[in-house]
């Protein structure tokens, strides 16, 4: 007879049977979960990329960079495209990892004011090549510690008579153009370095064509932006060379000549970017990124490549396509708000693009919902051209009528279409005479009750033309 102890229990194989149909369910859930993220990821980003086909906006480097011929393009010059992946620095070798913006900290102690000996004090202590005996002219020294990046200087002056500036689609990647963006931004304040040591030498002539050039090379920058990054190296670049011109605008006075040449570059870089196009770049290099990256590489730096998070690998590929949908769909909300509203209307409003999975790359998703800080500098940049363009018209009034303009709206004659109201609050610049004799003009900024946040030039008082001696005549 059969005991209970001697019969086979069944519940551990009913055990086993409920775990396995448990373990069925789980896994089919997961694979479930997986199909549909992937179809919800593809069908998002199908249905964005179809509309914005349909609107002919661009999202490929292809329809986004048209060929320029190379003979033609600022960027196809050689002392432009070595400087694309090239890992030494721009100009000189200073000890320490030192580099010019060190040397114009220590120029400036204060707000405008400038300090050049303690500028040219930094300058050799770390100079790393040969230097001549000092001569006691802090202009002329610090030229000619700076010496060395003439030949470079005269090369890039040739590169900017090449009529158009469009990055080549070879000089695109993340690490080439992080090498670029220092030697562009390193060269602007080399420009404004150079400025403020030739108006220190007494060299107004060569302060006038430094001034000139760097403007020219602020204006090839400022051309059609392929990223975000892209279009705050061309605002620190435009920065640098209009803080050179107000240095000289604010010190030494002007002649009708150097009026017109300074006016002609300030006209071709007034508004030389749309920020609709800043977006559209952006959202162009974005999805070249991330249909490019591997999904195991978080990004790519001059060092190699830098590995994703061990979770990621986990993450459906639909959600990269997701990212992908609600990035662009956000840009073009965005983009469209532009177009409609302006700039400055904007800025502050946050756009519903939907959900935005997690991604293991350096991009966040709100930068594509957001932009208030870079439209406010993309503003900022353009009061500023404004009003130096102003200024110089208020100077060339100056030396036509004797007197300094009454209102801004009686210069309409050097403004053909129209003088435009300050791009940051909409309303008119405001101007003033001098206490010195010059001339003021000054945007409130975007907080009206605080100075520090006024954008304000000052030009010295102009020097009247020199009557010519009539022919056949000497002089006494």
């Amino acid at each position: 007879m059969n005991t209970d102890a001697s019969v086979p229990s069944a519940e551990p194989r009913r055990r086993a049977r409920r775990l396995l149909r448990v373990g069925v369910v789980l896994v089919s859930l997961v694979v479930l979960f997986y199909i549909e993220e992937n179809w919800r990821g593809n069908r998002a980003w199908q249905q964005v990329k179809s509309d914005l086909e349909a609107r002919g906006e661009p999202l490929t480097m292809e329809q986004w960079l048209p060929p320029v011929p190379e003979e033609e393009n600022f960027f196809a010059a050689p002392v432009v495209r070595e400087k694309f992946g090239n890992t030494e620095p721009a100009w000189f070798r200073f000890k320490d990892g030192g580099h010019l913006g060190n040397a114009l900290a220590a120029a400036f102690e204060e707000e405008k004011k400038s300090n050049l000996p303690a500028c040219l004090k930094w300058l050799r202590e770390h100079a790393t090549w040969p230097l001549t005996a000092p001569t006691g002219r802090t202009g002329a020294d610090i030229l000619a510690v700076l010496a060395p990046a003439e030949p470079g200087l005269a090369a890039l002056r040739d590169a900017t008579l090449r009529p158009r500036a469009q990055l080549l689609l070879s000089q695109i990647g993340n690490e080439q153009f992080g090498e670029a963006a220092r030697f562009f931004v390193t060269t602007a304040r080399l420009y404004q370095l150079r400025i403020m040591a030739f108006l220190e030498d007494g060299r107004v002539p060569e302060a006038f064509k430094e001034c000139l050039q760097a403007l020219r090379f602020a204006r090839h920058l400022s051309g059609r932006p392929v990223n975000m990054m892209a279009f705050l190296v061309s605002c620190a670049v435009r920065n640098a060379a209009l803080t050179g011109l107000r240095d000289r605008v604010e010190k030494v006075p002007w002649n009708a000549v150097q009026l017109q040449s300074l006016e002609k570059e300030l006209t071709a870089l007034q508004s030389p970017i749309r920020f609709e196009d800043v977006l559209r770049g952006e959202r162009v290099w974005a999805l070249n990124w991330l249909s490019t990256m591997p999904e195991d590489i978080r990004y790519v730096t001059k060092e190699g490549a830098i590995p994703a998070p061990w979770g990621t690998k986990f993450y459906p590929s639909g959600w990269r396509q997701k990212w992908m949908a609600s990035m662009s769909d956000g840009a073009q909300q965005k983009i469209d708000g532009i177009t409609k509203n302006g700039l400055r209307a904007e800025i502050g409003r946050k756009v519903d693009a939907g959900w935005f999975p997690p991604q293991p790359f350096e991009t966040i998703a709100d930068q594509f919902q957001v932009y208030d800080t870079v439209m406010k500098r993309a503003l900022t940049g353009d009061a500023d051209v404004l009003i130096a363009r102003v200024i110089l018209a208020s100077s060339r009034w100056r030396l036509e009528k004797g007197m300094w303009p009454e209102t801004l709206s009686v210069l309409k004659e050097y403004f053909p279409a129209g003088i435009p109201d300050d791009p940051v609050t909409g309303q008119p610049l405001h101007c003033a005479p001098s206490a010195n004799g010059g001339f003021t003009v000054r945007s409130t900024g975007f907080d009206v009750t605080d100075p520090k946040d006024d954008i304000e030039w000052q030009i010295a008082p102009p020097v009247p033309a020199v009557p010519k001696t009539p022919q056949g005549t000497t002089g006494g």
